[in-house]
């Protein structure tokens, strides 16, 4: 199975055995070393990766079954860790870092869509002069920066 989780404490080192509490409330485990004395690939993982509270990593794990105190429980042990990408819903990586203050977004936008008028253009065969003045004018029309009327639009130079 696999998962990605969020470590609520750095991981805890029990004699040959590692434990991983999740933020979200389950447990995991893991061998610090195989039975021939090698270490293990997840204890390799949690050392390259340098594991620690508060660290978002992708995990691929399996169950058994077993009993501790008199109890039956399910452990979850983990086999690899590797490094998350970066999904919807996930916690920002970089929380103290906030948006620039002071940016122009429709300076912007009126920059991404006059882009993609050049491409057209350029698509099209038009000189460079006359693609930056059309793109430019479409630009301005389609961003609402300039008023239109539609009698004034000279329909053979519509990209479409």
């Amino acid at each position: 199975m696999k998962a990605t989780i969020t470590l609520a404490d750095d991981p805890i080192i029990k004699g040959n055995r590692i434990s991983i509490k999740a933020v979200s409330g389950g447990s995991y485990s893991f061998f610090k070393t195989k039975k021939d004395g090698t270490n293990s690939a997840a204890y390799q993982g949690m050392e390259s990766m340098g594991l620690k509270k508060d660290m978002t990593v992708n995990i691929a794990y399996d169950t058994t079954e077993g009993e501790f105190n008199g109890k039956k429980i399910q452990y979850k042990n983990i086999k690899a860790f590797q490094e998350p990408s970066i999904q919807v819903g996930e916690p920002n990586p970089r929380p103290n870092v906030s948006p620039k203050a002071g940016v122009d977004w429709d300076k912007i936008s009126w920059g991404k869509c006059r882009h993609a008028f050049l491409v057209e253009a350029y698509k099209m065969g038009k000189s460079l002069i006359d693609a930056k003045n059309e793109s430019s004018e479409w630009a301005d029309v389609s961003m609402s920066e300039k008023e239109v009327d539609v009698e004034d639009i000279d329909v053979s130079k519509i990209p479409f």
